[in-house]
Parts: C-alpha cells; sequence; structure tokens
C-alpha cells in the first residue's frame, strides 16, 4: 500500500515518539550503574525506616499502629561489626518492647486485693516520670501497686539535637506524650471497655447486614431489569431478515442496511439502558464491599488485643483497592460524558435529512473507537500507579514497556499502517458503521470499525474482515446521496424531440409519486443527447436518490420508459452495418461492386 503524505508524518511522529519515550527512561538505568559514593552504598544497606543524616541514623518508634516519635544514634556503617554502639532500630525496638509490656495483660492472679483491671499497670494510678540516672536522662513508669519504676527509654543528646531541643525539655515532651498514650491504652484494656466494645460490635453488626441486604436486594432487581434488556437486544441482533427470492443482490444489500441501521439504533438505546444499570450494579457491589471494610475496620479498631488499626485498612491494600476503584468510576462517568455528547451532538439542527443520517453514523463509530481507547489508557494509567504503591520501580517498567514498543513497531509496520489509516478514516470520515462501501473490490455495510480493523457484511452475509493498512481504495456509496447515470439510445429515425419529452414527462411522474419521490434527492435532470452514432442517438438523464435507493428506483424509472416508448412508437436504437460485396469479371482491372446496407 503506498502511504498518502498525512500518514508519513503520522507514522514518523508515532515512530520519533517511542523512540523518545526509550531514551528518556533508559536514562536514569544507565546513570544508576555509575560508581557512586561510600556513603550512598551504605544507606541503600540500612533496615526498612531507618534514615541516615550525616553520622546520625533516625528510625520511628511505633505503638499501636500509629508512631509516637522518632530517636536518634549515632551511625552504624557496618552492622555485622557495631563495636558496641547500639544501632538505632535495635534501640527503638527495645523502647516498642518496654511499652508493650506496660499494656500488656497481667499472667498472674491478684490475690491480695480485689483489682478491677486486667492489665500489668493500673490506670488510675499509671504515671511517666522523667529520672536522672547516671547522669542521663530517662523516662520510667510506675503505679500506686509497683515499688520499682520500670524503665522505658533513655533521653539521649542525639535525640535532642535531632529533635532542635535540650534533653530536659524533650524528656519533658516525650513523658507528656507517653502519659496520655499510656493510660488512654490501659483504659481501652479494662474489663468495662471490653464490655462496651462487646456491645458496640453486636449492635454493628446486625446493622451492617440489614444495609448490605438492601444493597443485594436493589442489585438484584437491577440484574433482572438487565436481563430483560439484554433479551431484547439479542432478539434485535438476531432478528431474521425476510428476504424474497425475486430481489437481487443490490437490493438485499439495501434491505439489509436499513434493517441494520433500524437495529443499530434500537440496539444504541438499549445499550445505553444496560450501560446505566451496569454503573448502578458496580457502585452498588463497591459500596457493599467499602461498607464491610468500614465496619470491620471500626470493629477491629476497638479492639485493644488486636495490632490492627484503621491506619493499617488505610495503607497499601485499601490503597490498592481505592485506584482500582477510582479507575472503575473514572472509566463508567467518562463513558456517561462521551454518551452525553453524542446525544447533543446528535440533537444539533442539521441543514437535511441526509446530514442527520450521516451524523448519527459517524456518533456511532466515534463513540465505539473512543469508549475503547479510553478504557485502555485509564486502567493502564491505573496499573502503573498501583505497581507504584506496591514499591514496583515503574521507571525500570515504563523503560522496559518502551524497549519493547520500540521493538514491536520495528518488527510490525503494518500494526502501526493500520492504526494511522484507522486515525485517518476516522478523522476525514471517509466511512462510518452503517455505510455501504467497496475496498479494494470487496464490498458490504459496515458492521464495526475500529483502529485496527474495518469489518463488512456482504449480501451473502459474510463478515469480511479487512485490516486498515492494507485499504487503498474506498467506494463509499452511501455518503450523503446516490445517482443514477441512465442513458438510452433512441432510433435516428425517431423523433427526438418527442423522445425527450417523453422521458421528462416519466421522469417528472415518478418524481412527484408520494412513494418515489420521498426516494429521490431532486428533480431528476434530462441531460439532453450525448452522442449520434450508427447505433442511434444517445440521451442521458440523472436521478439524485437518497442512498442506496438507486437501484429500486432505477428499475423503476427504466420500466416506465419502456412502456412510454411503445406507447408513444419511439424506437430503440439499432446498430447498422454495411457489408461490401465484390464481383470478380474476365478483366481483373475492371471489377464489379455492390454495397447492401442491413441492421445489425
Amino acid at each position: 500500500m503506498r502511504l498518502t503524505l498525512n500518514q508519513r508524518i503520522i507514522q514518523f511522529a508515532i515512530l520519533s515518539l517511542t523512540t523518545l519515550i526509550f531514551l528518556i527512561t533508559t536514562v536514569p538505568l544507565g546513570i544508576a550503574q555509575l560508581p557512586a559514593p561510600e556513603l550512598a552504598n551504605d544507606s541503600s544497606r540500612l533496615p526498612e525506616d531507618v534514615t541516615r543524616i550525616g553520622g546520625t541514623e533516625i528510625a520511628p518508634v511505633d505503638f499501636q499502629g500509629q508512631t509516637l516519635f522518632k530517636i536518634a544514634s549515632p551511625a552504624v556503617f557496618d552492622r555485622s561489626d557495631s563495636q558496641q554502639l547500639i544501632p538505632v532500630e535495635q534501640r527503638a525496638q527495645r523502647i516498642e518492647d518496654n511499652l508493650d509490656f506496660i499494656v500488656s495483660l497481667n499472667q498472674t492472679r491478684f490475690t491480695e486485693d480485689n483489682r478491677d483491671y486486667n492489665t500489668v499497670y493500673d490506670p488510675e494510678t499509671f504515671q511517666v516520670q522523667v529520672a536522672q540516672l547516671n547522669e542521663e536522662t530517662i523516662l520510667d513508669a510506675t503505679d500506686a501497686y509497683r515499688s520499682k519504676p520500670q524503665n522505658i527509654m533513655t533521653v539521649t543528646s542525639r535525640d535532642a539535637e535531632y529533635n532542635g531541643l535540650t534533653k530536659e525539655a524533650l524528656a519533658q515532651e516525650w513523658r507528656d506524650l507517653l502519659q496520655t498514650v499510656l493510660v488512654d491504652t490501659l483504659e481501652a484494656r479494662s474489663p468495662d471497655a471490653l464490655w462496651r466494645q462487646i456491645l458496640f460490635s453486636l449492635k454493628l453488626l446486625p446493622l451492617l447486614l440489614l444495609m448490605s441486604g438492601v444493597l443485594w436486594f436493589v442489585r438484584r432487581r437491577l440484574t433482572k431489569r438487565k436481563q430483560l434488556l439484554q433479551t431484547r437486544q439479542e432478539r434485535e441482533t438476531n432478528n431474521p431478515e425476510n428476504f424474497t427470492p425475486s430481489q437481487t443482490g443490490e437490493e438485499v444489500t439495501a434491505q439489509r442496511r436499513f434493517e441494520f441501521l433500524t437495529s443499530l439504533k434500537k440496539r444504541y438505546d438499549i445499550a445505553q439502558g444496560i450501560n446505566i444499570i451496569d454503573f448502578f450494579r458496580w457502585l452498588i457491589a463497591w459500596l457493599q464491599l467499602v461498607l464491610w471494610i468500614t465496619g470491620i475496620a471500626l470493629i477491629v479498631d476497638g479492639w485493644p488485643f488486636i495490632e490492627l488499626t484503621l491506619k493499617d485498612f488505610l495503607t497499601i491494600p485499601f490503597r490498592v483497592i481505592l485506584v482500582w476503584f477510582i479507575a472503575g468510576l473514572l472509566n463508567r462517568l467518562v463513558n456517561i460524558a462521551i454518551s452525553r455528547a453524542a446525544e447533543f451532538w446528535g440533537s444539533r439542527q442539521a441543514k437535511s435529512a441526509e446530514e442527520v443520517q450521516r451524523r448519527s453514523l459517524r456518533i456511532t463509530t466515534l463513540v465505539t473507537v473512543t469508549k475503547g481507547l479510553k478504557t485502555f489508557l485509564i486502567y493502564l494509567i491505573a496499573i502503573v500507579s498501583i505497581l507504584d504503591l506496591i514499591g514496583f520501580n515503574t521507571t525500570s517498567l515504563l523503560a522496559f514497556g518502551a524497549v519493547i514498543g520500540f521493538a514491536i513497531s520495528l518488527a510490525s509496520k503494518n500494526l502501526i499502517q493500520d492504526f494511522v489509516n484507522g486515525f485517518i478514516i476516522l478523522l476525514e470520515d471517509q466511512y462510518a458503521i452503517g455505510d455501504v462501501i467497496i475496498l479494494d473490490g470487496v464490498g458490504g455495510f459496515v458492521e464495526n470499525l475500529t483502529l485496527r480493523s474495518t469489518q463488512l457484511r456482504n449480501g451473502e452475509g459474510r463478515l469480511i474482515v479487512i485490516p486498515n493498512s492494507t485499504i487503498s481504495r474506498v467506494e463509499n456509496m452511501t455518503r450523503t446521496w446516490s445517482r443514477i447515470d441512465h442513458t438510452i439510445e433512441v432510433s435516428v429515425n425517431s423523433d427526438i424531440n418527442k423522445a425527450l419529452r417523453v422521458i421528462e414527462e416519466v421522469a417528472q411522474t415518478l418524481y412527484h409519486e408520494p412513494d418515489w419521490g420521498s426516494r429521490l434527492v431532486e428533480p431528476p435532470q434530462v441531460l439532453g443527447i450525448d452522442e449520434v452514432s450508427h447505433a442511434g442517438v444517445l440521451i442521458r438523464t440523472w436521478l439524485k436518490t437518497q442512498p442506496l435507493q438507486q437501484w429500486a428506483v432505477g428499475r423503476e424509472f427504466r420500466l416506465r420508459l419502456k412502456n412510454a416508448f411503445d406507447k408513444h412508437h419511439i424506437q430503440i436504437g439499432i446498430p447498422q452495418q454495411q457489408v461490401w460485396h465484390i464481383y470478380p469479371s474476365s478483366n481483373d482491372n475492371d471489377k464489379k461492386t455492390a454495397q447492401l446496407s442491413m441492421g445489425g
């Protein structure tokens, strides 16, 4: 196939863009392979959640699913040989273990008195204190029943330097924080609090079941409604066509196109209803999921002995679900927006019925292609975002994808040409779904059109799939209007002026009849005499018709014209021949000739 200038420009742009993406995304990979400073290499071996700033390492102290504060320690560059330095992550782990011990359940039975708590420390008399031990500032915990304080942590000068405070001020700040957090946790583990949480869970579960049941009932009703619409849609799709044996191929094609367009309009309306129902069914399913996730999170968050909190539900798993939900919601909302835009475009005032029909065909094609391309892009972005959330190196993925795409583009140029040709077909409106066309000698009406290929249904019902890259010539037989180029030869011995009047009368009579006039776009034109020859006088007539009506109108016009010629005794032209006979005589130089004229 010989590419046009526009096709070459678009193909060059696609190849250039792919190459540019490949070069841009591979630059970071090349840089990452260069030798890096020693400090950067050490940082790459740091434990998770540990960061290094100069000679200081920082780690968070977590308790009950939340970070309380961050501590700082001297950097340990070789953790296999720390040289009596305690790595910051080990120090943080010790502090977390001390906090967990304070709020843990008491493993021994209280025999000396009747205490109304189950934890090691009493929530009512619990205190966090700032103390000095061996010239170190420490935080310890005690209550009315324990004679020896429990060490929690040591506040170091590195901690104070990192937080920008003195050791005394930082110790007091952390003391107030720990006092509030630990007392709240101890109170949440009291028998009264646990009983209140049990009652809350027992009240919440029936409510969740009731709301979920209502959503399930609504979704079931919508499913039944969708099944009814799908049954109607299948009936429209599989409705058998009724063709009589006397119909010719052109009549079959015209009838098929008429029924196809009528069915296409009905199926489009039904598909709109199905899309709306699918949207609400999808939304209800997600509402049920969010309802149970939220309910379980509320129940779990209130139980002090379960390590899961609301924060855990809002981390990576929930974010992955949220990204997929947003992608699905955006995809369906854009579908609705495209449909509304198509309805608005279709409702605009047109100059003629032909423009309305043409616009309808083009809208159907553009909506189909746009929705497919939009869905691919939205979910591609969603997948990349999810991979980024779970820690996958999306830069390497994009670079690898660019390399694969570049290799594919070089190996399969026809695929790129398919998309380029498909884009140009849509841009120039060469044809649309529902048109009757001839592509390089293969004809039929267009059942489906994508950027990749065109699907035709011929008069015998065969589905023909043609890659767009192989299309070099398009003959659109339904673009706005069609024409009958009628010629007839009248005998040279006939009254030519009378023949012209008879042809004009027959054409005008056909035009003014309601049944046939509705198929004609404008009054017929008797152009006059085009040629005079031995066969007769050639008279040409043009009849401009609605798309695909040229065959039916042409047959009716020729039938009426033949009857009118017979009625007015106008003869059809007959080719004339002249035959020469040569009679030899006794003298070779003297030959007798005779001419015989006769009709062919």
